[in-house]
């Protein structure tokens, strides 16, 4: 996955708008798979994390994991930021 720098910068921004700087974490990047990647062949994009973890509720394992499981919560961030990047991108 190459992330448009562009698109992720914007994405950034929003998270900030919504949620404030101290929610938003940049994250080092990783070697896995994902196939993301292909649609980022066709077009600038970028893939960022809602974060889905709920200590307090035990919900604390990763994907993959047999007692994975998501806040629930975490669903309204990722259908917000998904609105407020598309408008964004619209409006341009």
């Amino acid at each position: 996955v190459i992330n448009s720098e562009e698109i992720t910068r914007l994405i950034e921004e929003t998270a900030i708008e919504e949620y404030g700087k101290e929610r938003v974490k940049t994250l080092s990047p990783k070697m896995g798979g994902e196939d993301f990647s292909a649609y980022l062949q066709e077009t600038e994009g970028a893939f960022f994390n809602i974060g889905a973890r709920n200590e307090e509720e035990g919900i604390v394992y990763p994907h993959h994991h047999p007692n994975f499981t998501v806040d629930e919560d975490s669903l309204e961030i990722g259908v917000k930021m998904f609105l407020r990047i598309t408008e964004k991108l619209l409006a341009r």
